[in-house]
């Protein structure tokens, strides 16, 4: 486990740039997309492109595909994943055989059928690719993990409730925290329609991140 989160301190050149303009989820838009079989964000379509690598995929992609995940069935906003303990077995592991590795895998890709945007278990898949020396599956995973990431990032920066980071679930928020540099400090807080989550002293002298968690409240009353 120590070693999560170590590829997510090499993109914050990406995740940090000085935007000013953010883009606030337009849900109504972002359905239509998603649900048009025309267009370039029709969700089966990107949907099978993304468990397969995710080859193509831009920045808009993963976007519409990470905010449409709202409206699958299959979408819980405080969900928890079938397999988390028999992967934190798996994880917790000193040193993995091949048969650990591949058994893993099974497990991750079984979990990203269900909820494919969940950050982290792109990012482990990718990791696990690369324990297993399957560099190119390896680098794909780690473009879908930062495709995913550098998408919600598109919609804020945290530093207040005005231009908080939207997310689906809070799972995303502790996964963006280490991705943006920083180290979660342990305390959280509902403010309006945000998380408010302390962070551990830093550089940046930064005490909180914001993250919008609007659509967690809404989603019950989705049609």
């Amino acid at each position: 486990m120590k070693r999560l989160f170590l590829l997510f301190s090499i993109c914050l050149s990406i995740a940090t740039s000085a935007q000013k303009t953010f883009k606030v989820p337009d849900f109504e838009k972002i359905k239509q997309d998603i649900s048009d079989s025309n267009s370039i964000h029709y969700y089966p379509i990107v949907l099978e492109r993304f468990l397969s690598g995710g080859d193509g995929l831009t920045l808009a992609h993963y976007y519409n595909f990470y905010y449409g995940y709202r409206y699958q069935e299959r979408y819980s906003p405080y969900g928890m994943s079938k397999h988390r303990e028999a992967i934190n077995k798996l994880l917790d592991k000193k040193k993995k055989s091949e048969k650990d590795n591949k058994k893993l895998i099974a497990l991750l890709e079984e979990q990203l059928r269900d909820n494919p945007i969940k950050i982290m278990h792109s990012y482990l898949l990718a990791l696990t690719y690369q324990d297993l020396g399957d560099e190119e599956l390896a680098k794909k995973w780690f473009n879908n993990t930062y495709g995913l990431a550098d998408a919600i990032l598109l919609t804020g920066d945290g530093l207040s409730l005005e231009t908080a980071i939207w997310v689906l679930h809070t799972s995303e928020e502790y996964d963006l925290i280490p991705y943006l540099g920083y180290k979660f400090g342990g305390e959280q807080a509902l403010v309006n329609n945000c998380d408010r989550m302390k962070l551990q002293k830093n550089e940046d002298e930064l005490e909180h991140l914001y993250f919008n968690v609007s659509v967690l409240f809404e989603s019950f009353n989705l049609d």
